[in-house]
């Protein structure tokens, strides 16, 4: 790092991250400045990680990604709730067809009751 981190201008304070003037040494073994996000906490002349492109220029790091383990996490609960929510509609899907069946087995069964019981004749 070739400057020292510039400080917050609004509040005087140093964030995590800043920017700061770099020099590195590409593949073609010149050497090049530009200006890079450096930890706030770095001093003058002390190496850092910068970023490159495929030109070799200064680029943004590579964006976080999570870890393998929390990605398996995260499907293994989304396959757990679409479990639930497949149980739980089936479960009223079936619930509605039995009690449609019962009702239509007790509306027959109390039309051969009800004429002896209340003394009518259906038509």
């Amino acid at each position: 790092m070739v400057t020292d981190p510039t400080e917050s201008q609004e509040s005087g304070t140093r964030d995590p991250s800043t920017w700061a003037q770099v020099r590195w040494t590409g593949s073609d073994g010149e050497t090049h400045t530009g200006t890079a996000q450096v930890p706030t906490a770095s001093e003058r002349n002390e190496r850092v990680r910068v970023w490159l492109d495929r030109a070799g220029g200064l680029t943004s790091p590579p964006e976080a990604r999570p870890s393998p383990e929390a990605e398996a996490w995260a499907m293994g609960l989304m396959a757990a709730g679409a479990v639930v929510a497949l149980t739980l509609t089936a479960n009223v899907g079936l619930r509605r067809l039995f009690e449609r069946h019962h009702a239509t087995c007790w509306e027959k069964e109390w039309d051969a009751v009800e004429p002896h019981w209340s003394g009518r004749a259906h038509p």
